[in-house]
């Protein structure tokens, strides 16, 4: 059966621009409890292209669809309203304004057209890899599964994600806890 695993980046240090040394252990370990992959994706970020590779030890394909923490230029708009914010990780639910919610929703229907996409090249019973950005995680995860897009209570931490199969089947991957 043809999979495509889609999941959080590993643990990144903000100010050093690298991956932390348990997000390379993680990764590492990783490594040796998931299939190879016949397609690796990540967003143009350092820490998706990072993660990819500590675990496969391929160079991964950018593409802007695995998404990007900071492209919405939010963080600018949280200055102009601080009492609107969000958190960093957290996604914009339905109680959100248009500012947040709109993109975020736009950013998940993005994530499924790229792992449908990926779905279609991959060879019969292969294996396809994306390591993308919580928001966008939690936008695709949403949409798949017909919720409400609400954020309470709700994240991707490092190397969480999902598992999607040909038939647009939703596993949950949880490694690390």
């Amino acid at each position: 059966m043809k999979e495509v695993y889609v999941l959080e980046h590993a643990d990144w240090n903000e100010e050093k621009e690298k991956l932390t040394e348990t997000g390379k252990q993680e990764c590492y370990a990783l490594r040796y409890r998931i299939p190879k992959f016949d397609i690796v994706i990540s967003s143009k970020s350092e820490k998706t292209k990072k993660t990819a590779e500590n675990i496969t030890e391929k160079k991964p394909k950018v593409d802007a669809r695995a998404g990007e923490s900071r492209n919405f230029g939010w963080w600018e708009e949280e200055a102009k309203d601080p009492k609107g914010s969000l958190l960093r990780g957290m996604f914009g639910g339905v109680s959100q304004p248009d500012l947040y919610r709109v993109p975020v929703i736009k950013a998940g229907e993005e994530l499924l057209r790229l792992i449908k996409e990926v779905l279609k090249k991959l060879p019969k019973g292969g294996k396809g890899l994306i390591i993308s950005h919580n928001r966008n995680l939690i936008a695709a995860e949403a949409i798949l599964k017909k919720e409400r897009m609400v954020s309470y209570g709700h994240t991707f931490h490092s190397l969480q994600g999902f598992i999607i199969d040909e038939n647009m089947k939703l596993t949950e991957f949880k490694e690390f806890d």
